[in-house]
C-alpha cells in the first residue's frame, strides 16, 4: 500500500492511528499531540487505489464491506480521530476536490418538493421496527434534553418534550402566538454534507449554519423572541442510540443486513462525533409576530417548566420521566 500510507503521514497529528495492510505489516502515524489511539486493519488490497478518487467516501465504504476492520469498542474513537483530523483531510487534494464539487452542486441542485419527499423517504422510510430498536418508547427521533447530565433518554426526551412546551406558551393563539424552531445547525456557513451522509444517510440533506437561519427569519418579518443553542445534547443523545443499537444488533440485522449495521453503525459514531467535538449542534429559535409576543425575560420558562412537571406526575403514561438513572435498557 501507498496512497493510504501516504494520506495519513499527511493527515493525522493529532492522536495516533495504527495501519496493518493486507500484507500484515503495520505502521503508526500521528502522535504529534494527544487524542484517540486506534488500530485498523486492511484487508482489501484494492482500497488503496480507490482512495484516490473520494478517501472519505471510500474509507466509510470500505469499513461496511468489510475491507476494513476495526474493533467495535474503537469505532467511535476512530471517528474521534477522524474528526479532529479533519481539517488536514480536507486540504488533501482528491478530498479538496470532492469538497468544491459538492459546494457546486449545492448551488445547483435544489430541493423541490417531489425530491424533498424522495430523499426524506430514503431515511425515514426504512421502517418503524428498525426505529423501535434504539429510540424510546415515545419514538423521539430528535435531539434529547439533559439538564442534569445523568437522565435516562425517556426523562431527557421527555424534558426536551416539557422545555418546548413551556417556550411555546401554549394557550388559545392568533395572533400574538409563539412558534419554535428546533433545528440541527452548523458553526460554519461553509460547510458541506459529508459524502458518507449524502449518499447513504440523508441523500440531499443540507444543515444550516445560524446565520443562515436567521437570514430567512428577517426576510419572513417575524420576530426572533429567544435563541437558545445546544452544544453536546446531541451527542449525548447519540450515545444512547448507539448504545441501544448495539444491544439490538442481532435484530437489526435479522431486518436488514450486516454491511447495513456497519452503515448505521459508522451514521452513529459520526453523528457523535460530529456533535461531541465537531461543528455541530441544536438552536431552538421562538418566533412571533410581535416583539411582545413572550415576555421580556426567561423566568417565565422555569415557572412553566415546574408547572408541567407537576401535571406529569398526575397524567398516566408520563411514568417514564421517573424512571431512576441507571435502570435503562
Amino acid at each position: 500500500m501507498r496512497i493510504l500510507p501516504r494520506l495519513l503521514r499527511r493527515v493525522i497529528h493529532t492522536g495516533s492511528l495504527t495501519l496493518i495492510g493486507p500484507d500484515g505489516a503495520s505502521e503508526t502515524f500521528g502522535g504529534k499531540t494527544p487524542g484517540p489511539s486506534v488500530t485498523i486493519r486492511i484487508t482489501d488490497p484494492a482500497l488503496d487505489a480507490k482512495l484516490l478518487l473520494n478517501p472519505e467516501l471510500r474509507f466509510a465504504e470500505a469499513y461496511m464491506d468489510g475491507g476494513l476492520e476495526v474493533a467495535p469498542e474503537d469505532l467511535r474513537a476512530l471517528l474521534r480521530l477522524f474528526k479532529l483530523n479533519k481539517k488536514r483531510l480536507n486540504r488533501a487534494p482528491a478530498q479538496s476536490m470532492v469538497r468544491r464539487t459538492a459546494r457546486v452542486l449545492k448551488r445547483i441542485i435544489r430541493n423541490n418538493p417531489f425530491r424533498a419527499r424522495r430523499n426524506a423517504a430514503a431515511h425515514y422510510d426504512i421502517g418503524n421496527d428498525l426505529y423501535r430498536l434504539f429510540l424510546d418508547p415515545d419514538m423521539q427521533y430528535s435531539c434529547a434534553y439533559f439538564p442534569e447530565g445523568g437522565e435516562t433518554l425517556e426523562q431527557a426526551q421527555l424534558a426536551k418534550k416539557r422545555h418546548i412546551a413551556a417556550k411555546l406558551l401554549l394557550k388559545q393563539l392568533a395572533p400574538d402566538g409563539v412558534a419554535l424552531i428546533h433545528s440541527i445547525m452548523r458553526g460554519s456557513a461553509s460547510g458541506v454534507t459529508s459524502p458518507f451522509t449524502a449518499k447513504y444517510i440523508f441523500p440531499g440533506g443540507y444543515i444550516p449554519a445560524l446565520s443562515e437561519t436567521v437570514a430567512a427569519v428577517e426576510q419572513s418579518r417575524l420576530w426572533l423572541l429567544d435563541c437558545e443553542i445546544w452544544r453536546r445534547h446531541y451527542a449525548t443523545t447519540i450515545e444512547h442510540w448507539a448504545r441501544r443499537f448495539a444491544a439490538n444488533r442481532d435484530q437489526a440485522r435479522a431486518l436488514h443486513d450486516e454491511r447495513f449495521c456497519r452503515m448505521w453503525e459508522l451514521y452513529l459514531a459520526g453523528a457523535e462525533s460530529s456533535f461531541r467535538t465537531g461543528r455541530m449542534a441544536v438552536m431552538q429559535l421562538q418566533l412571533g409576530h410581535q416583539r411582545d409576543a413572550a415576555p421580556l425575560g426567561r423566568d417565565y420558562m422555569a415557572a412553566e417548566t415546574a408547572r408541567l412537571r407537576a401535571r406529569e406526575a398526575t397524567m398516566p403514561g408520563i411514568e417514564l420521566g421517573n424512571v431512576r438513572p441507571g435502570l435503562e435498557a
